[in-house]
């Protein structure tokens, strides 16, 4: 038994085949030429190592919720609304958030998510193997390595064009290291573990970004560095119903939660704008 939430529940096929007797009443028949079963308020899915079609499986769910075609079935007092075969951890967590009703909590169930499995990955590969603070690429590339890593921060200036003020990253912290969740910032990876390790992420592979977001969406998740959690929720919320021309709203930077520097901090900024110029990139 998976819970969904307090009242739903999947089951997987094994359990069924247990209680097998339990079903006939519904019509309820599973076997291996059925393997998407579509005639029931009750969903059956055998998944397997094929992304597209699991994503095209998810949406298909999203949408049968949407129109209130998955009703469920009474079992062993929950509301059993499907049986599955090969899930994972990503599955069940992408039809946990089809069933959340509420829109923002639903959004902040799919971002928190996304950043705690990520920090997950960054974790156990490690791919900056940090020494003394001081991450592969600038050990490999600099005489004057700069410690942290990537966590440098900046706005931008110009309608977005031109960054602006970079510093140390105020949500950088050297116990906790990063104390913002910022989907950007986890999915990014630099330049020189592209090229020269095997450490990738793409979101193209990661269902949760799939199934729920759309092309304006995934246009944001990619250019936000460094926004708080609360802004960038905000920010996928409102490009969720975009109907701008994806060249415009691209040409037009609209992806960008600040296309320029906010008033309250642009004194700070020309004052990290110095100290980056007389340091030669915080070298010194």
């Amino acid at each position: 038994m998976i819970n969904i939430d307090e009242k739903n529940i999947l089951i997987n096929y094994r359990e069924y085949k247990e209680n097998k007797s339990y079903f006939e009443k519904y019509n309820i028949k599973i076997d291996a030429e059925n393997n998407e079963l579509n005639n029931t308020n009750c969903f059956y899915i055998c998944f397997n190592d094929n992304k597209k079609r699991t994503i095209r499986l998810l949406k298909k769910i999203k949408r049968l919720k949407h129109k209130n075609k998955i009703t469920g079935i009474d079992y062993k007092d929950y509301n059993l609304i499907g049986i599955v075969e090969n899930e994972d951890d990503e599955i069940i967590n992408c039809i946990k958030a089809i069933f959340i009703e509420d829109k923002e909590k639903r959004y902040e169930y799919i971002y928190d998510t996304l950043c705690d499995d990520l920090d997950k990955i960054w974790s156990e590969k490690n791919p900056c193997k940090f020494e003394n603070n001081i991450c592969i690429a600038e050990r490999n590339k600099s005489k004057n390595s700069r410690i942290n890593g990537c966590c440098y921060s900046f706005w931008y200036k110009n309608c977005g064009s031109r960054i602006y003020g970079v510093h140390q990253c105020e949500y950088f912290d050297k116990v906790k290291f990063c104390t913002n969740k910022n989907l950007t910032c986890k999915l990014y990876v630099c330049p020189y573990l592209k090229k020269y390790s095997k450490f990738k992420i793409k979101i193209n592979q990661i269902l949760l970004i799939q199934v729920f977001f759309n092309i304006y969406q995934k246009i944001v998740i990619k250019n936000n560095f460094f926004i708080a959690r609360k802004e960038f929720i905000k920010k996928l919320i409102k490009e969720e119903k975009r109907i701008k021309p994806i060249l415009l709203f691209y040409a037009c930077r609209d992806f960008l939660v600040y296309k320029s520097v906010p008033k309250d901090k642009k004194e700070l900024a020309k004052k990290y704008q110095q100290i980056y110029k007389k340091t030669k990139g915080l070298r010194k």
